[in-house]
């Protein structure tokens, strides 16, 4: 869910905004990406496949958009 902070206590939900998100492998290369849109709650819905034969280990999603989110999410892969 993507929030913007006044840096107090107020948080304010960002909608339609257009976040570039990317799959890196256990390299940090990149695996692919895609553009999702904020709905009305701020948040996303995608998935990514991910390739046969591939890495094993840990896998991480990067979000950046023009407004100035951003965020990382780490994961692993097992066989």
């Amino acid at each position: 869910i993507a929030l913007k902070t006044d840096g107090r206590n107020k948080h304010e939900v960002v909608k339609d905004i257009p976040l570039e998100v990317s799959l890196f492998d256990a390299n940090y290369q990149k695996v692919s990406t895609t553009t999702l849109t904020t709905n009305n709650f701020g948040s996303v819905a995608g998935s990514f496949v991910i390739p046969v034969g591939g890495l094993t280990g840990q896998y991480h999603l990067s979000i950046q958009s023009k407004k100035g989110i951003s965020a990382q999410k780490y994961f692993r892969i097992e066989e």
